[in-house]
């Protein structure tokens, strides 16, 4: 797959490519098979499909209970981060990639042990996206719930890993910017799924995936 050529320094290019990868898949133009499995009923005998209501990057600067039209339809914020901000260790960061690393890591990738003098290297670059849906008036199950947010979750790994032939809706995330770095791979390394607070009936779901692109840089 050819590089498109980007006015941006990659990081920027990447994730600004990946939210309007996301917001075409789960907003715009939602495939049928994900359809199906978003799809739920509301209180008033409406099929509604669950959708995000916001794709944004950086944190959300307003109230997250009130993206969606009324509140008898969930709110769905997922917002795409440089690295992971949560992290304040020298955990989740843009780094060196290496044979050495572990293979959680390196999620599959072929990583060349040495690199020839001169020849350029490859690079981790990683991101953080976390969402949060609150289902306030929606007047769902907590079985309902469940199943739309775990859905919401896979779909977000589908989505931020490279499209190929058996992920025909994967991010077509290849780019050359103008440092002459070059993305070439994306990959979901881990993911994570958990029910908050609420009453019955007003459930809150928030979860968070972490995945990262391989990129070569010359030098």
């Amino acid at each position: 797959m050819a590089a498109t050529q980007t006015t941006y320094p990659l990081t920027y290019g990447l994730a600004l490519s990946a939210q309007e990868h996301l917001q075409d898949k789960l907003i715009d133009n939602i495939p049928a098979a994900f359809a199906a499995m978003l799809a739920y009923t509301d209180k008033d005998g409406v099929v509604r499909i669950f959708t995000p209501s916001l794709i944004k990057l950086g944190r959300l600067q307003d109230d997250p209970t009130a993206l969606a039209a009324s509140q008898a339809i969930p709110s769905v914020g997922c917002y795409i981060h440089y690295n992971d901000p949560s992290d304040t260790g020298d955990g989740w960061k843009d780094g060196i990639a290496s044979a050495v690393e572990s293979s959680m890591t390196n999620a599959g990738f072929g990583i060349p042990a040495v690199y020839e003098v001169g020849g350029g290297s490859m690079w981790w670059r990683r991101f953080w996206l976390e969402w949060e849906a609150f289902y306030i008036d929606a007047d769902l199950t907590q079985l309902d719930s469940s199943r739309l947010s775990a859905a919401l979750k896979h779909m977000l790994e589908c989505c931020l890993s490279s499209y190929s032939s058996v992920n025909p809706h994967g991010w077509k995330c290849v780019m050359q910017d103008p440092f002459v770095e070059t993305s070439i791979r994306s990959a979901v390394v881990k993911s994570h799924l958990w029910e908050g607070g609420g009453p019955e009936d007003d459930y809150i779901w928030r979860g968070a995936v972490w995945y990262q692109v391989m990129t070569e840089k010359e030098t």
